[in-house]
């Protein structure tokens, strides 16, 4: 759990992501260190180097068609803004921040939904009631401050809260992190509940859009941590209750009520993450730009190019009618 500090009257301030991660300079993933050994990869990590799913990758491009068109003045006021002192690119930067801004539409809600989940997350587990919250929660995620308004989180926290009562349910700890060290990955659990028949549940909460079926493999990732830990010490209790989860669930928390969906965490879905995690540790290693072109042959013109392969093609079949 990230204690949250009151910055004044209007806004807390939180600083997220554990103390014992670092995100990489190359490709911005995060990873957890245990005892000396710091490369253990993110459970969610691994899946952003796998790569997002089709769906969402359509939707990130309609986001930035939308901000294209829709705030097509702000495109505008760049691509025409007078230089700045001593600037001898003007063009070229223009073109540039214009580009920037474009882009960042993809994941700009992603890192505003980001942020309110840290929100909802800490201030639960702190127990801070809805009266308390200020204007805005301020969330700190290394050189990046994005301030969630009060009535995104209330609406969420209150669901949570009413959650809560209807389920019974008794929770046994929060915020904590798990550890594999033999398949090299960890992260970070937002619940661990028990219920009244005695089944203890792994639950993830989720304040965005929906749930998707990635957040099976994240909840599955979580389930299968060989440990508990803090500080580079293992907490027995916290394990033991670990390894005896009933089931994994998304709690999702929306503007308008909440939704707790049951997910698979089975033996197959287990694999599934690990030939995730596989790939993206394959893909680190071997660098995005690295190839395998043992020759490469290029034509002036398409027409060139085409005569040159049917002649390939010809000298080919020549070659197996002969044989």
């Amino acid at each position: 759990m990230t204690p949250a500090t009151a910055h004044d009257a209007d806004t807390i301030t939180i600083a997220a992501g554990p103390q014992n991660a670092r995100i990489d300079a190359g490709s911005g993933l995060r990873f957890y260190s245990w005892r000396g050994r710091a490369d253990l990869m993110s459970v969610t990590s691994a899946r952003t180097e796998a790569g997002v799913p089709h769906g969402l990758v359509q939707w990130q491009i309609s986001q930035v068609v939308n901000r294209a068109i829709d705030e097509r003045d702000e495109v505008e006021r760049m691509l025409t803004r007078p230089a700045k002192t001593r600037e001898k690119v003007l063009e070229k930067n223009r073109v540039k921040e214009a580009k920037s801004w474009l882009r960042k539409a993809a994941t700009d809600q992603r890192d505003r939904d980001a942020a309110r989940g840290t929100a909802v997350h800490d201030l639960a587990a702190q127990g801070i009631v809805l009266e308390d919250i200020p204007e805005f929660v301020e969330i700190v995620d290394g050189k990046v401050i994005t301030q969630v308004p009060r009535e995104e989180i209330v609406p969420r926290l209150s669901w949570f809260i009413g959650w809560l009562k209807a389920s019974g349910c008794k929770i046994l700890a929060q915020e904590f992190q798990v550890f594999n060290l033999t398949h090299g990955y960890a992260g970070s659990v937002d619940l661990l509940v028990e219920f009244a028949n005695g089944q203890i549940w792994l639950i993830d909460l989720k304040t965005g859009a929906g749930t998707y079926f990635e957040h099976a493999l994240q909840v599955t990732a979580y389930r299968n941590a060989e440990f508990v830990g803090k500080d580079d010490v293992v907490d027995d209790h916290l394990t033991d209750l670990l390894h005896q989860i009933s089931a994994t669930a998304i709690l999702h928390l929306g503007i308008d009520g909440w939704e707790f969906v049951k997910v698979r965490s089975d033996s197959r879905v287990f694999q599934a993450y690990l030939g995730v995690l596989d790939f993206a540790r394959l893909s680190l290693e071997i660098g995005h730009n690295e190839g395998y072109v043992l020759a490469r042959r290029s034509f002036p013109d398409l027409t060139t190019a085409q005569d040159a392969v049917v002649a390939s093609m010809a000298a080919e079949l020549e070659a197996r009618t002969a044989a």
